[in-house]
């Protein structure tokens, strides 16, 4: 079973790629590896499904992380912004 972090239509393109490369086909050894790897990037705030669309697209057989596949997070309130607004709303 997926992590809930890893849509199934990114992890089965990546799969059937892999298959298709490798003459030696696709372990369950390397898949708990490939998993085990997403899982280490997801928690260091990488999209996986990125990392695996990047992967098919460009063949391949490793799985590597890229400053654009990082979750997008909302950003802070610049202090200087909400200073402002404080004065706006105090009057």
């Amino acid at each position: 079973m997926l992590p809930e972090y890893i849509n199934k239509e990114a992890w089965l393109g990546f799969v059937e790629m892999r298959i298709q490369m490798s003459k030696k086909g696709w372990t369950p050894r390397a898949e708990e590896m490939a998993l085990n790897k997403l899982k280490v990037y997801h928690n260091q705030g990488f999209d996986a499904n990125k990392i695996l669309d990047d992967a098919v697209f460009n063949c391949w057989k490793g799985l590597f992380a890229h400053e654009e596949h990082k979750l997008v997070k909302a950003d802070k309130p610049n202090a200087k912004i909400l200073k402002l607004a404080s004065r706006e709303w105090a009057k």
